[in-house]
């Protein structure tokens, strides 16, 4: 339904909003000013504020293969409201399609935009599926520059050698 309404907005007022825009707006008035707010929206960078409120270090969540982080809302719900949490969504490509194509690359670039918000460690750090591969990226990255992760959660998401295991247990690694 998400996907419809942005698609109805981008057909009527020809405003292409990304899905974490909804992280932002919780109210229709505040869905509005963001439409309004061109260089907002245009800006947004890879980092969405779910719940940038809290006194507890912020956890930074890798989105999964959509690329999207509104999942990570209720997550944030759980976690109360002491708790902040962003999600670290996928790019989308610009005019020029220079958009990061390797795990590297992207942790590379993702980390420029959490370190606008969080200049050093320690780094919380989780991943969703394929955001989990982009996380631990991010946390070599990190420990490479002699920063501190201080946690690295990997939800559902396949090790390194998950197919040979795969294999000896008579599992279907595809």
């Amino acid at each position: 339904m998400a996907v419809q309404m942005l698609l109805d907005v981008e057909k009527r007022w020809n405003r292409r909003l990304r899905v974490s825009a909804l992280c932002l707006a919780s109210t229709i008035e505040r869905l509005g000013a963001i439409l309004d707010d061109k260089a907002t929206n245009a800006a947004a960078g890879c980092v969405v504020p779910i719940q940038p409120a809290g006194r507890r270090p912020p956890l930074f969540c890798v989105h999964g293969l959509t690329g999207d982080v509104l999942c990570f809302r209720t997550l944030a719900a759980c976690l109360g409201t002491d708790q902040p949490l962003y999600g670290v969504q996928s790019l989308e490509p610009p005019k020029d399609n220079r958009v990061p194509t390797t795990i590297p690359a992207m942790a590379k670039r993702y980390l420029a935009d959490i370190r606008a918000i969080q200049p050093s460690g320690p780094y919380f750090l989780t991943g969703l599926s394929f955001g989990g591969l982009v996380a631990f990226e991010m946390a070599c990255l990190l420990h490479a520059q002699g920063e501190t992760v201080g946690l690295l959660a990997l939800l559902d998401t396949n090790g390194p050698n998950y197919r040979s295991v795969a294999r000896l247990r008579g599992i279907s690694a595809n």
